[in-house]
Parts: C-alpha cells; structure tokens; sequence
C-alpha cells in the first residue's frame, strides 16, 4: 500500500490514504442532483408560459451554493492533501485540493504544540488493524485541526519528524474538545 505521507527536509504532504467510493459518488449524485432542481423548475415554469420572479432567481442562487459545497467536498475527499512546511521557525499549514483555496495557518514553532486526536474509526493498514487520527496544533489561543483521518502508525512518524523540527508534543487527546 502506497504511504499517504511524504516527508521531504522542510515540508510534509499528507493525502487521503484511500478513497470513500461511496461517500464520493453521493457527494457528485447530490451535485448533479441540485444543479439539475433549478433547471427542471425553470423549464416548467417557461413551458407553461410563466415569466421569472425574483424568487426563481434567489433559488437559483441559493441551489448554485448547495452545488458548489457539495463539489468543494467531492473535490477535497478524491484530491485533499495536507501540507506542513517549516520554514525560519513558522510552520506553515496548508490544505489544498485540486484548484480550490483554504485557510492557511502560520504558527511560531517555538510556542507550537502537537496533539493527536484519535478516531474510534479502525482500518487495516500494512496488515496491522489499527485506529485512525486526526493531528490538532495549538499555539496559544490558535488551536486547528487536520481535515485528513490517516491510520495512528503514519501520525505518529509525523509527529516525531515534527518533534526533532523543534515542536513539542502532547501526543494524544483522547476527546475532541472545541
């Protein structure tokens, strides 16, 4: 099975180790599904000779934001990576899938502190069942948490290669607190 993390000397990129067929494939249904609820509408209304209101072009508007969540999921659950790059004491948090833009995240490596946050979710990765985690960095009053679940082996090497960076680790939340 091919390693969802790559370590390099200054950046670390973290991607889905598999992909939810099921979730993806509901995700573009639900898409589709929205995009095609304004189009059927709007060709009734015109069929039947009825002229277009202010509300047909608010649902359009309101069933447009529906479709591009439902893309922006379906795009990060098939081409989501996460990458971390250290760079002159900042981390740097950046999640990216395909053509779409998030937050990034700058911490100060010197007050930055690494946590896991397991999962209940299990999976069998290099042959051993094991549970999947979560990485949450908390510098203060900035806390975030990774979006990628990844099998506990693969954080733990992420931790430590970010603990011989520098950051300090609290190693593991047993709850997700908010």
């Amino acid at each position: 099975m091919l390693s969802p993390v790559i370590i390099t000397s200054n950046h670390i990129e973290l991607s889905n180790f598999r992909l939810n067929k099921s979730g993806y494939s509901i995700t573009l249904i639900l898409m589709y599904i929205t995009i095609l609820i304004p189009v059927i509408v709007s060709i009734l209304i015109f069929s039947s000779g009825g002229k277009p209101s202010f509300g047909l072009f608010i649902s359009w508007a309101i069933f447009g934001f529906i479709a591009y969540f439902f893309y922006r999921l379906a795009t990060w659950n098939k081409h989501g990576k996460e990458y971390f790059i250290l760079e002159n004491d900042r981390l740097i948090y950046k999640p990216q899938a395909k053509n779409i833009s998030y937050k990034i995240h700058e911490f100060n490596v010197e007050n930055l502190v690494v946590s896991i946050v397991q999962s209940t979710d299990t999976v069998t990765y290099d042959g051993v069942t094991q549970n999947l985690a979560w990485l949450r960095f908390r510098e203060g009053e900035n806390s975030i948490q990774t979006n990628i679940k990844t099998p506990q082996s693969v954080i733990l090497g992420i931790v430590q290669t970010l603990e011989a960076r520098g950051i300090k680790n609290d190693l593991f939340l047993d709850n997700i607190k908010e």
